[in-house]
């Protein structure tokens, strides 16, 4: 089984060129994140902003969504004030129609699964929507308080499964997951993963993840060692680019530009050598993974080679006679989604 790893963020053009520069064939982007930035979406094509060798995955962006309703204090029930049924059911109707509109050109589109609208609205979209998709491209997305037993059932009847890193820290679902994987023959897509232990452990067909924009975005650093792929915290951007810079030159990447980015006086264009390293760091680890998986005889995910950036409490290492954190993989806050009420398209 080999892991494909698609690379969110394509909603925004400075990244899509970006991603289109370095040849990353597979990409994510999320509907509602597009919406913010195009006025009208019926009129946005994705084949006349990808090329034709490109695997996207559309992801409504309903995630963001359900973190804001419970961010600002509302419940499933009790939504918050500023969420309005009307305004979400909108919001999912022209995700649909973009959705529809594009459907020859994506690789997968998750379901709209706001929980605002209820687990009964979900369900009826997958019934009379989703369900007329062409086979294998209609992603469902598991939520963990919907239990065991729901997760089984779209296990059983769907070909692929979306589940959500947030739903992994609440128990230990490996297992479970990699049960489904061997028992049915389902894919599993891991959303919005962040975290590299359950990328080498879980059986994935692939995952969409955040993780290469937070360089440019909050400060960090993603190293790939050679064994391992690092991730520092801002404060010691400095350190630890200093650090590796001979591994940089070594790998083709321009050293300068890399280390005038942890300085006041970076540029847009030593961010954008921070990006690559960032895109060429995370292709390293997902080949890595993949190239275990090819190892074992037995098509298990072993842990392999050490991470250095999955401990939640920061871990001190030795550099010198300076101390460089390698910090737990929690993206920024961001991800995709819309919601829609049950009405016709």
């Amino acid at each position: 089984m080999t892991l494909n790893l698609y690379y969110a963020g394509a909603e925004v053009s400075s990244w899509r060129k970006l991603l289109r520069e370095e040849h990353v064939s597979t990409v994510a982007m999320s509907f509602i994140g597009l919406q913010r930035r195009v006025q009208r979406t019926e009129n946005w094509l994705l084949s006349t902003h990808f090329d034709s060798e490109t695997q996207i995955l559309l992801d409504s962006g309903a995630f963001s969504l359900n973190r804001r309703l419970h961010a600002v204090g509302g419940t499933a029930e009790e939504p918050a004030e500023d969420l309005q049924d009307e305004d979400v059911f909108e919001i999912a109707n022209k995700y649909m129609a973009f959705m529809l509109n594009n459907i020859d050109r994506v690789a997968m589109v998750t379901e709209f699964d706001a929980v605002q609208l209820g687990q009964e609205w979900i369900e009826a979209m997958r019934e009379d929507v989703y369900n007329q998709l062409p086979p294998g491209k209609f992603m469902p997305i598991w939520h963990s308080d919907t239990g065991l037993e729901e997760l089984q059932r779209l296990a059983q009847r769907y070909q692929r499964v979306g589940i959500l890193q947030t739903s992994l820290g609440e128990r230990d679902l490996t297992s479970t997951l990699n049960g489904l994987v061997s028992n049915y023959g389902t894919k599993l897509h891991g959303v919005g993963m962040t975290k590299m232990d359950p990328m080498r452990e879980i059986k994935w067909d692939s995952v969409s993840s955040l993780s290469w924009i937070s360089p440019g975005s909050y400060g960090d650093t993603f190293v790939w060692t050679g064994h391992e792929l690092k991730r520092y915290p801002k404060r010691y951007k400095v350190q630890c680019r200093n650090r590796h810079r001979a591994l940089f030159a070594r790998e083709g990447f321009d050293a300068a530009k890399i280390l005038a980015d942890a300085t006041e006086e970076g540029t847009p264009e030593d961010k954008r050598e921070v990006l690559r390293l960032s895109l060429w760091s995370w292709r390293k680890f997902v080949d890595d993974i993949n190239h275990n998986v090819t190892m074992d005889p037995f098509g298990e995910r072993p842990l392999g080679t050490r991470v250095a950036t999955i401990p939640e409490t920061d871990e001190i290492e030795s550099s010198g006679s300076s101390a460089l954190v390698a910090v737990g993989t929690q993206d920024p806050p961001g991800g995709n989604g819309d919601l829609v009420p049950r009405t016709p398209i």
